[in-house]
């Protein structure tokens, strides 16, 4: 780890300090209020860390590094660019093509990794998903990988191999939970201010973010059931006494604020279009993939 960070240009007085801070590493265990006392960490680092994830997203670059720029492992090319892996701290994935190829050469280059680095792959929850394939049998160059014909999970999100999955797997579930949390929570003791901030801090996220990740719409059936179980939910399960439009207006106006979901996701995706038209790397490769009469292969 200190070698690469040497080779990314920071300092050696950076780097001394870092392994100040993570030299003879202990922790505790805290259960039911009673602290264990400290014990050395062989492995890894105290849980808490906030340095710890910015210092593993350099740790983990060589991989990135030498898989795209391997010769035997094959990416998905749109126009000229090849595309072959994206990271989010310790979560990877990979668009590949070529697997009889691609997988053995993958594999190698983990090894290599893994021998330098010490860092392991989990092959039971890594898996492969495929895009394309006439014959949805599992081919025998998967292993050790695991075969996922039909999707797999990555950052929270139920990625398909059909496009027209996308919403019955992740916001069909998500609606549906959102709906039995207001249910049993409907009867609790709390305040009508308390319940319109337990839908703007709570509800409201769990459904944004998998409609932010896959850009898509609300079925206006869907939503219509959201309002309903929030609207039973700020009430209590009682009649409403005030409309819905009017709890929406800001509080500078005589509502409470409570958020129009519909505005939420149409502000969203407002921003995402607006990113994709002004910041410059991400324009030119919307422009990039538009132009291409066959983008990809």
């Amino acid at each position: 780890m200190f070698e690469v960070l040497r080779r990314f240009g920071l300092g050696q007085n950076f780097i001394n300090w870092v392994k100040l801070l993570y030299r003879n590493p202990s922790a505790s265990v805290l259960t039911n209020g009673l602290l264990s006392a400290p014990f050395g960490l062989g492995r890894g680092t105290a849980q808490g860390s906030p340095l710890s994830p910015l210092l593993f997203s350099l740790a983990i670059e060589p991989l990135a590094i030498a898989i795209r720029q391997s010769k035997d492992i094959k990416g998905i090319l749109i126009g000229t660019k090849v595309y072959k892996i994206l990271l989010y701290a310790d979560d990877i994935i990979l668009t590949l093509t070529d697997p009889v190829k691609s997988i053995p050469a993958l594999i190698g280059c983990v090894s290599k990794f893994s021998k330098i680095s010490g860092y392991k792959v989990n092959y039971e929850k890594s898996e492969i998903m495929p895009l394309g394939f006439c014959d949805r049998g599992e081919p025998a160059f998967i292993k050790p990988f695991r075969w996922a014909p039909t999707g797999l999970k990555y950052l929270g999100i139920r990625m398909t191999s059909k496009t027209n999955q996308l919403y019955p797997e992740n916001i069909s579930p998500t609606i549906s939970h959102i709906k039995d949390r207001l249910v049993r929570w409907k009867r609790l003791p709390i305040s009508f201010l308390g319940r319109v901030n337990l839908v703007k801090m709570i509800i409201l996220p769990q459904l944004i973010y998998p409609v932010s990740m896959l850009f898509l719409f609300i079925d206006s059936k869907d939503l219509a059931g959201i309002n309903k179980a929030i609207s039973e939910f700020i009430w209590a399960g009682r009649k409403p006494k005030i409309k819905t439009e009017v709890l929406q207006l800001p509080r500078a106006l005589g509502g409470w604020a409570l958020p129009k979901i519909e505005n939420y996701i149409l502000s969203l995706h407002a921003r995402i279009i607006s990113m994709w038209a002004t910041q410059k790397h991400i324009k030119a490769s919307c422009k990039h993939i538009l132009v291409c009469s066959d983008p990809v292969s």
